[in-house]
């Protein structure tokens, strides 16, 4: 499954997004412990922003985009190992780790 790192916490700038994508957080978790024990895996590859149309209006703000290549070359790894959740580029994993600790008081000051 396709989620993504906006599904880890909800911000002002993509909410409905992000709600979007932690209804897939959820819901693979339930398919992870509905198949739990059996040869079934489910995987979910949370990309950060990656160069694609969608995110265009990021990289026309300078921001850093993931290339394609990188984050598909991630995912099929991902699957292949069987990775219930990859982050991708990997960075992000330790990104978010931060990003969903962060007291609301503070992560309320950006504009995420």
């Amino acid at each position: 499954m396709i989620g993504s790192i906006a599904g880890d916490r909800g911000s002002r700038a993509n909410y409905v997004h992000g709600a979007s994508k932690a209804l897939i957080d959820r819901y693979s978790e339930g398919l992870r412990h509905l198949f739990a024990g059996s040869d079934v895996r489910i995987v979910i590859i949370k990309p950060g922003p990656t160069d694609t149309p969608m995110a265009s209006p990021y990289k026309a703000q300078g921001w850093r985009l993931a290339p394609v290549e990188e984050v598909a070359h991630g995912a099929v790894e991902a699957m292949r190992r069987g990775t219930p959740v990859a982050y991708l580029p990997r960075r992000w994993k330790f990104i978010m780790l931060v990003a969903r600790a962060l007291p609301d008081f503070l992560f309320n000051r950006n504009d995420f």
